[in-house]
């Protein structure tokens, strides 16, 4: 009777073993499969993700000798007249915002931030609360992991502060010059999504 007990108590032991290091089936769904190469967020659509640039591929030398060029761009723009603040170069894209006559509530200093770090997201400001018309942008992905991902799943999503959400603007893809352009209506912190 002790015998039988101590089988029984040593197979389930074994099963329970089992389990927890092989999972309990082939797909294991404690282990994150990597399907998509990005930081998955909350968004008023759903869970979405922000698209990731591959930093392998600044090893190369053309990359490498863009290291630190044209992230950061600073334009002061007269309202009556409009006109561009873009960063980026061949190597690493190039992502911009472009204002039509009177498109701005005043003439003001634009910036545009756009680090090639982590992710394809970028900061627009000053924080205007509202434009006179929706601006047009390109948002570059060039040199980005879409390992898993269909480039026509991409769209701009900007940050909402106050929600702690991700909100969608929409946009197109264009997979040859590798940007995603859309219309925005005031400056916040956007970012390229999969949506």
């Amino acid at each position: 009777m002790k015998s039988t007990k101590a089988f029984a108590t040593l197979g389930l032991l074994v099963l329970v073993l089992s389990f927890i290091f092989l999972g309990c089936s082939s797909q294991n769904p404690t282990m994150p499969t990597p399907e998509v190469h990005g930081l998955v967020v909350q968004s008023n659509t759903g869970p979405v993700t922000l698209i990731k640039f591959d930093r392998s591929l600044f090893s190369n030398n053309a990359l490498a000798k863009s290291e630190g060029t044209d992230y950061f761009n600073q334009v002061f723009i007269e309202a009556a007249v409009g006109g561009e603040v873009g960063v980026g170069n061949a190597d690493l894209g190039y992502s911009k915002v472009v204002f039509q006559p009177n498109d701005l509530p005043s003439d003001m200093t634009i910036s545009l931030n756009y680090p090639v770090n982590d992710y394809c997201d970028g900061l627009f400001d000053p924080h205007v609360s509202q434009f006179n018309s929706p601006v047009y942008v390109e948002l570059s992905y060039k040199n980005t992991d879409l390992t898993g991902v269909n480039e026509d799943d991409l769209r701009i999503y900007y940050y909402n502060e106050a929600t702690g959400l991700w909100e969608y603007i929409g946009g197109s893809v264009d997979k040859v010059r590798k940007v995603v352009t859309g219309y925005v209506d005031h400056f916040s912190r956007y970012a390229i999504v999969k949506t």
